[in-house]
């Protein structure tokens, strides 16, 4: 995929984002506040860290920018998901490898249940350092990340 299009997705879903950030709708979560909107259960096992979310029908979400390839499974429901290679309707059950870089925006078409599985090779169970470990919010953040750990 030539970095022209990376770029215009990457320009479109962050302006995207900006928009849904600053809306009322109560179908988008954001922030640090999805929380109180949908339950978030993190799951510990050796050297794994497991993230579920609860997205009801209708909700539009997107995600954070993750530094590691990981593995994510649809347990339950339907989503369409758009990355820079567009859009695609997932149908649990499901698995699927998630690339380290990519930006999502995901619809939920009906209740569904969606899960990430991280290595956690340090066993660290603080859900903020956890935060600070696998994502960041921009490619300007990605880039730096990719760069310090060469």
């Amino acid at each position: 995929m030539s970095n022209l299009i990376k770029k215009k997705y990457i320009d479109q879903i962050t302006s995207l984002q900006e928009v849904l950030m600053n809306t009322t709708d109560k179908r988008v979560f954001k922030g640090e506040n999805i929380a109180n909107l949908t339950p978030l259960k993190h799951s510990f096992s050796d050297g794994i860290y497991t993230r579920e979310i609860f997205l009801p029908k209708d909700t539009f979400a997107i995600g954070k920018i993750h530094k590691l390839d990981h593995i994510w499974f649809l347990l339950k429901g339907s989503l369409l998901i758009a990355t820079q290679d567009g859009v695609e309707k997932i149908v649990a059950p499901f698995q699927g490898n998630s690339k380290a870089g990519i930006k999502r925006a995901v619809y939920a078409l009906e209740d569904s249940v969606f899960v990430n599985v991280f290595p956690n090779n340090n066993n660290l169970t603080d859900v903020n350092e956890l935060e600070k470990a696998f994502v960041v919010e921009t490619p300007k953040q990605f880039k730096e990340f990719l760069i310090k750990n060469k």
